[in-house]
């Protein structure tokens, strides 16, 4: 296999970007990826995209393990440069937090911080490390001043992926405070900035979003604008193969019926979401036996509203 080009490794991240999957994926297959305990630097670089596409998709129990590979790789290569390992520890955490194991999150953050640190101009790879602060419950009580860090990193960058994100994560931390206008102007901006610059991917997350927020939040409920909004984001997520996401809007669409004690009309999509965590290789034993009893019994879903970081 030739190495992997510059040009190649930039088409395949503006790929993701615009949630490209699908061509994504294809240029991978076609190319072939390399063994990473094998691989020469620049088929590293390769491999980091393939691992954000991984990511990208909801496959973070796929990517962690080519992570520690690729960066076992660097070590042994001598090539542990400060950038392209912080990048990987960036990913680590970002893959260990959506499937829940935030134990280990916060130091990796920490060491990608402390590797950039007076030594590199990328202002993203900064927004992404503030980012995943905020989210850490170690520093709650700071997220406001790590999301002011991250916007104005991604701002500084010119990065409009990485400012929508922050976006939308001002707006869930102020749907938590149960300021619902804020909230929602937050995920509005998140909404425009993903459609203007064709990040489907995040998109679908502010309409579960602003979905979650119209039902659950306020007074009164909007049940239709939250149902249509919802049936939206389902139908970009399909579309862009986003299994990650559309679990979540299934899971809204779980507590939605089940807040009408309609657990029948649940059903299909619980039985979604059993389909897409055995893909995702994110169901043990005892998951299975909870989403078989939940469609057997109809009895809700439990935990916390299904809002998407």
């Amino acid at each position: 296999m030739q190495s992997f080009a510059i040009k190649e490794w930039k088409y395949i991240h503006s790929l993701i970007d615009r949630s490209e999957f699908s061509t994504a994926l294809s240029f991978f297959t076609k190319a072939r990826l390399p063994n990473v305990y094998e691989a020469c630097i620049d088929d590293i670089f390769f491999v980091e995209a393939f691992v954000r596409l991984l990511i990208a998709q909801g496959h973070q129990k796929r990517a962690l393990p080519i992570i520690v590979k690729a960066m076992e790789r660097l070590y042994n290569l001598g090539l542990h440069g400060e950038q392209i390992m912080a990048k990987y520890l960036i990913y680590q955490s970002q893959a260990l937090s959506n499937i829940e194991d935030h134990s280990r999150v916060l130091p990796l953050y920490q060491q990608a911080y402390d590797l950039l640190e007076n030594k590199s101009e990328n202002q993203s790879d900064f927004g992404y490390i503030y980012l995943g602060l905020s989210q850490s419950d170690e520093l709650v009580k700071d997220w406001e001043m790590y999301l002011e860090n991250s916007l104005d990193c991604f701002r500084r960058d010119n990065n409009p992926i990485g400012e929508a994100t922050t976006l939308n994560a001002y707006g869930i931390y102020y749907g938590n405070l149960q300021d619902t206008g804020l909230a929602m102007d937050y995920f509005q901006k998140a909404l425009e900035l993903s459609k203007k610059h064709n990040d489907l991917r995040r998109y679908a997350g502010c309409l579960n979003n602003q979905a979650v927020l119209v039902y659950f939040t306020g007074p009164k409920p909007d049940e239709s604008l939250g149902v249509k909004l919802l049936n939206d984001a389902i139908e970009i997520s399909q579309k862009i193969d986003s299994l990650e996401f559309l679990v979540h809007h299934h899971k809204a669409m779980v507590q939605f019926h089940h807040s009408k004690d309609d657990g029948l009309s649940a059903i299909p999509h619980l039985r979604t979401i059993f389909e897409i965590q055995e893909k995702r290789g994110l169901l043990s034993e005892k998951h299975r036996q909870k989403y078989q009893e939940l469609i057997l019994q109809k009895k809700p879903l439990l935990g916390s509203i299904s809002t998407i970081s």
